[in-house]
């Protein structure tokens, strides 16, 4: 181990291959974390920035976490590094070393920004030089290629070995959070808004239950999945004319049909939310088609091995997972109402979730 300090001490971390720094510190507030920045991983990180002309840019709008970026003054936007503070009671939603298992992974790949070292309550990453896709973009047939290639370059990459004996990751998330709900909110208002959109766990349970069993025939592969592709996580760079995801939490095996179903659901919006924006059987069957054209080119393959029959099953596919990523979101968000300190009306997402998968489910199943 190389020593940071006289009080701290840099671990090296592994699991299987896959290796990674880690600083045994906590980071708290923006300032406490530039502060933290300068006197401890300053050294490890940017060992040639000045420790006197660091600045910071907080970045605003996450729903479970807490980003700041420093930068030197003079320095191009590039040099940005993050330091993420993970949220209060986060680890009940995330596994912490799958996340940056897939990070190292992927960063291996080329495909996303460095891992710089883990943190008690957070990490320090690269930052994915560009801008976050609009909700408008997500339908826009550019952006919609860029995003697809992305995607399909992100289900080339092998699951990692340590993750390979992990079950499909939305059933096991789901089982899991719901385990924790209690039957109601102590807060009257939380309380009031679940009875009125949810109404009991019971009827959340019977819904799963039923989705489980109306999407046991489909045929979608186990792939790596981003599991969380909206746009806020969707980087575009006018660079090399590319779009780069971020924010891994909720990668590792999943079904390849949930990423792009889950993807159609969030062209509606997480701030203002717009079921009327979820994309068409057309639009949809354009998306899927330039996804499974790409993935062709990745694997050597030639369009023609696209057909019209593998773009409608997977259309089939992914509607009846976008139902999926309704209900996972929807046990999400209630147990965030419960634990999170973020200004974020958790319980009121968890029922509108809950209102759309109602509002679908009889012609999603019917396909």
């Amino acid at each position: 181990c190389g020593i940071m300090s006289e009080r701290l001490a840099v671990e090296e971390r592994s699991v299987g291959k896959f290796t990674w720094k880690h600083v045994p510190v906590e980071v708290g507030s923006a300032d406490s974390i530039v502060s933290t920045f300068r006197t401890i991983l300053l050294p490890l990180v940017r060992p040639s920035w000045d420790p006197d002309r660091l600045s910071r840019n907080v970045f605003e709008g996450g729903t479970s976490n807490f980003l700041v970026g420093i930068y030197e003054e003079g320095r191009r936007e590039e040099d940005l590094v993050l330091i993420r503070r993970d949220g209060r009671g986060t680890e009940m939603f995330v596994n912490r070393e799958s996340e940056v298992v897939a990070m190292v992974a992927l960063h291996q790949a080329g495909l996303v920004p460095p891992l710089y070292c883990s943190l008690k309550n957070g990490i320090c990453y690269g930052f994915a030089r560009g801008r976050n896709l609009t909700v408008s973009e997500l339908q826009d047939h550019a952006m919609m290629k860029r995003t697809a290639r992305a995607l399909a370059k992100l289900h080339a990459v092998e699951i990692p070995a340590p993750l390979r004996g992990q079950p499909p990751l939305v059933w096991a998330k789901c089982d899991q959070w719901l385990s924790h709900l209690p039957g109601g909110y102590s807060h009257s208002r939380k309380n009031d808004c679940f009875h009125r959109t949810i109404g009991s766990l019971e009827v959340l349970s019977q819904e799963l239950k039923r989705l489980k069993t109306e999407t046991l025939g489909c045929l979608s592969p186990v792939v790596l999945c981003h599991s969380d592709m909206n746009g806020p996580n969707l980087i575009y760079s006018s660079l090399d004319d590319s779009v780069t995801m971020i924010d891994f939490e909720f990668s590792g095996p999943n079904y390849l049909a949930f990423d792009i179903g889950n993807h159609f659901c969030e062209f509606a919006g997480l701030e203002t939310v717009d079921y009327d924006r979820y994309p068409g059987e057309a639009l949809q069957k354009t998306w899927i088609r330039m996804y499974l054209e790409e993935a062709a080119l990745l694997k050597g393959e030639g369009f023609a091995r696209v057909t019209d029959t593998a773009v409608h099953q997977l259309f089939r596919e992914a509607n009846k997972f976008a139902l999926v990523s309704h209900l996972f979101w929807c046990v999400w968000a209630l147990l965030q109402g419960h634990h999170s300190d973020l200004d974020f009306d958790y319980v009121g997402y968890a029922g509108i979730r809950f209102a759309e998968f109602q509002r679908k489910k009889e012609a999603f199943y019917a396909l």
